[in-house]
């Protein structure tokens, strides 16, 4: 399975990764936390990859 992923989305997560790298703030990033994001934050898990297949319309996400 080929990862896609959109340029402003890519941007964005490096961004938070950076961030995160840095030990700065990322709670700007954490506004609005889907039920992903929320169990992502109480299980201090980190995302390790993320796969997209558009024929399916299906976002895989690898966590750890």
């Amino acid at each position: 399975m080929k990862p896609i992923i959109h340029k402003s989305t890519m941007a964005y997560l490096e961004e938070l990764s950076n961030k995160e790298k840095e030990g700065k703030s990322t709670s700007f990033f954490n506004l609005y936390p889907d039920a992903l994001d929320q169990l992502i934050a109480k299980e201090k898990l980190q995302i390790q990859k993320l796969f997209f297949d558009t024929e399916l319309d299906l976002m895989l996400i690898s966590v750890s």
